[in-house]
C-alpha cells in the first residue's frame, strides 16, 4: 500500500473509499465528518501541521513538488474551514518523529535521519513508478 497522497484529484474518482482517502480534500473532509460524529464542536477544531519533507532527491527539478503542494493544501484547507493552526514545522528535506498525545493535544516533534537505505529506496523506486505513470499517461495499455 501506497502512503502518497496528493491535495486533489485530478479527475474527481468515483472510486471506493480507500482510493479516494488518497487525496487531501477526501482525507480531511473524511477526519472532519468522523470527528464531529464523534460529538466534536466544529467551532473548538484546532489544527497542528508536520510534515512535508522533501524526501527524495530527484537530482533535477520535479515536474511536481507534492510536499510543496501538500504543505500549501494543508493551509489553504485550513484557512477556508477557518480552523486555527496552533503550531507547525513543514517543509525542509529530514524527516520528522512526530508523536501526538490526544488528551493533551501536546505534540512532540523532532528531526530524524534521512531514513535509512530501506526507506529511501522505497521512496525512489516509487517515485520513478509516479513519474513514468506520468510520462505514459493517455497512452494505451497493450496486454
Amino acid at each position: 500500500m501506497n502512503h502518497f497522497m496528493l491535495p486533489v484529484p485530478k479527475n474527481a474518482p468515483s472510486g471506493p473509499l480507500s482510493e479516494e482517502a488518497r487525496y487531501g480534500v477526501h482525507a480531511m473532509e473524511l477526519l472532519i465528518n468522523d470527528l464531529l460524529r464523534k460529538d466534536a464542536r466544529r467551532d473548538l477544531l484546532r489544527a497542528k501541521v508536520f510534515g512535508g519533507s522533501s524526501m527524495i532527491d530527484f537530482g533535477r527539478a520535479a515536474t511536481f513538488d507534492v510536499p510543496r503542494m501538500n504543505i500549501g493544501f494543508a493551509f489553504d484547507f485550513l484557512e477556508r474551514e477557518r480552523i486555527p493552526v496552533d503550531s507547525y514545522s513543514v517543509g525542509g528535506d529530514r524527516p520528522r518523529r512526530v508523536f501526538f498525545f490526544p488528551r493533551t493535544a501536546r505534540v512532540l516533534m523532532r528531526f530524524a535521519d534521512r531514513g535509512g537505505r530501506a526507506v529511501s529506496g522505497r521512496d525512489s523506486r516509487y517515485s520513478h513508478e509516479l513519474q513514468e505513470s506520468f510520462a505514459n499517461a493517455g497512452r494505451p495499455v497493450l496486454f
